[in-house]
């Protein structure tokens, strides 16, 4: 039976004011996995905050085919590539990272420090040397270190990063410590195929900060999936979203939504949420904070 329509949604089919959709967010144990999103002893590695598979956000999965989580690592992460192409077989991923800890850098392997060559790949995968080949990249506090396809890369042990990346993208695993689960099997990897996948010439890429000078959304991570655009601000401001609808991530404070209309949602430090509005929406915090907006190139304006 078909649920009634609420009050915003019918306002929002009325063009008038704003939807603001929070859905649960899920969590997910990990080997790796920390405390921070957990309410017990349960190690939470991934909370998926953001997905258009979520029955509030399914009616977007058109226009949108991006991901938020939040990443809790209280050890190394697996070091592994997603595919740079969709084959028959694999699905192309690109994802960016930002550092959520406002006190200390979170430290990830990312891409090699210099070129190798195909066949060292497997050589340093076996006795493990590939560990440092990589970049150790520290990333502070609210920057962001952008992912393409294709690049090995590792998040390291006391890492608490917020991740956008495109949906449905495999991860294929080509190093992961010898580590055991909890049956004493380790996981499964895909050396040859994640070899012929990753690239192997030397990295550069390096983090950037998500604090912008002017009282505006700025782009600054474009990807054929998705979009993220940043705005700096105090106290309060009012601004038009960049495209109708997409997804508002709360970085450094608590920050009160509000439109003309009299919605309102209070967004807390970390969180995210989805907002369908085709009039300002008014953010309201105590101090500067930042605050993302991302959304899919496919999202009408």
């Amino acid at each position: 039976m078909a649920r009634d329509l609420t009050q915003e949604e019918l306002d929002i089919i009325q063009n008038r004011g704003s939807l603001f959709l929070a859905p649960k967010p899920q969590l997910f144990e990990k080997i790796w996995g920390g405390q921070q999103l957990s309410n017990d002893d349960t190690r939470i590695g991934e909370s998926l905050d953001i997905s258009f598979d979520f029955p509030e956000l399914k009616k977007y999965s058109s226009n949108h085919h991006f991901a938020i989580k939040r990443i809790d690592a209280a050890e190394d992460l697996s070091i592994q590539v997603h595919p740079q192409k969709t084959t028959a077989q694999y699905k192309s991923k690109n994802e960016t990272w930002l550092n959520l800890n406002p006190r200390q850098a979170a430290k990830v392997r990312h891409g090699f420090s210099s070129d190798i060559y195909p066949d060292e790949l497997f050589q340093k995968v076996e006795n493990g040397e590939i560990v440092y080949d990589l970049r150790e990249i520290h990333i502070p506090p609210f920057h962001v270190l952008h992912v393409p396809a294709g690049t090995v890369h590792a998040i390291c042990a006391g890492s608490y990063l917020l991740e956008v990346q495109d949906a449905d993208g495999d991860t294929l695993r080509l190093y992961d410590y010898g580590r055991k689960d909890n049956l004493g099997h380790q996981r499964e990897l895909h050396v040859h195929d994640a070899s012929a996948e990753a690239r192997i010439t030397a990295s550069s890429t390096q983090p950037i900060s998500v604090r912008q000078d002017k009282n505006g959304f700025t782009p600054f991570i474009q990807t054929d999936g998705y979009h993220i655009h940043a705005c700096t601000f105090s106290n309060e401001i009012s601004l038009m979203l960049p495209v109708q609808h997409g997804s508002l991530t709360a970085l450094s404070a608590d920050i009160e939504l509000s439109d003309k209309s009299g919605h309102t949602h209070l967004l807390k430090q970390s969180m995210s949420i989805f907002v369908d509005s085709s009039e300002p929406i008014t953010m309201t915090t105590t101090s500067e904070t930042m605050v993302l907006f991302s959304f899919s190139p496919r999202a009408k304006h």
